[in-house]
């Protein structure tokens, strides 16, 4: 990750701000659900799309070829932001 991140609840959604690696400063701030938090977390482990969905597919039960989809879209929009 181009950033250190930090993620708060808040209701049904997550507060996510990416924070610069040397000053600390707040760089983005933007809203996810869980799925979204839960992405995040695992390309910050290092996992590859093709190991996202899989994950993601066996925990919702959902079609590999949907959640790769959904999984692509995600990664494409935080790439369009700067965080990766």
């Amino acid at each position: 990750m181009k950033y250190n991140i930090e993620i708060q609840p808040l209701a049904d959604h997550y507060v996510v701000a990416a924070k610069d690696h040397t000053t600390g400063n707040t760089v983005q701030v933007f809203t996810l659900n869980q799925s979204g938090v839960e992405m995040l977390n695992l390309l910050a482990e290092g996992k590859s799309i093709e190991s996202i969905s899989q994950i993601l597919s066996e925990k919702y039960g959902v079609t590999i070829d949907l959640v790769a989809s959904d999984v692509q879209i995600f990664v494409h929009s935080i790439e369009e932001k700067g965080l990766l």
